[in-house]
């Protein structure tokens, strides 16, 4: 499924290709409601995909301290990892289990 997307609301802008065509503009509180409504889509589908997808996780912890990390996984799903036992900064880990919510996956590390 179509689990990420970068949406914007298009504006016109003098100088622009699309500036040129002749085609009906969209008025903006209707681009903003489908914009609204197709990234709100994209983030229950991707919410749905993750709780399918919560176990053996490949995920790069590329910050945080004092026992709480954040990184991707291989489908490029934020994780939080908290482990108060070891640094995981700049680390690989490979996740058994996550917490899938609704905005994010959230995983507790042991070694």
């Amino acid at each position: 499924p179509l689990t990420h997307i970068h949406a914007f609301t298009y504006s016109k802008r003098d100088g622009t290709a699309s500036s040129t065509l002749k085609l009906p503009q969209v008025r903006g509180d209707i681009a903003k409601a489908r914009h609204k409504e197709l990234t709100a889509i994209i983030k229950e589908k991707n919410y749905e995909f993750r709780k399918r997808k919560n176990r053996g996780l490949i995920v790069l912890a590329e910050s945080g301290k004092d026992g709480i990390y954040y990184g991707y996984d291989q489908y490029y799903n934020r994780v939080t990892i908290h482990s108060s036992d070891i640094d995981l900064k700049s680390n690989w880990l490979m996740i058994d289990n996550v917490e899938v919510g609704y905005d994010e996956n959230i995983a507790y590390f042991k070694p």
